[in-house]
């Protein structure tokens, strides 16, 4: 393809060639290589570190309710509950911390 130009507005809008409002022109460059994105990211947290090895049967215990319906969350959405069994067991100990198993 070939290099084209293109009027645009003052709003930075196309305009049709000609247009009294589009002065300006853009060069569109075609086949020019994306260069790779700066930085890596953060990476995954240590919630989602924890649930990506939790097997079957394994379990973690949390001081408070809030901890432990986030690592709930976190199992569902990783290994799926939408209208299938279900994947997470949440109890109360009588020391008052929780503890999250993976059922699924």
């Amino acid at each position: 393809m070939q290099n084209a130009a293109l009027a645009v507005s003052q709003t930075g809008w196309p305009m049709p060639n000609g247009s009294a409002d589009g002065d300006a022109e853009l060069a569109i460059d075609y086949n020019i290589p994306l260069p790779p994105k700066a930085g890596g990211g953060r990476g995954p947290g240590p919630i989602a570190r924890a649930v990506a090895v939790m097997t079957v049967g394994a379990s973690v215990n949390v001081p408070n309710a809030n901890k432990a319906n986030i690592i709930a969350t976190a199992l569902r959405s990783r290994y799926g509950q939408k209208n299938g069994p279900q994947v997470a067991a949440m109890r109360k100990l009588p020391d008052g911390s929780f503890r999250v198993w993976r059922i699924a």
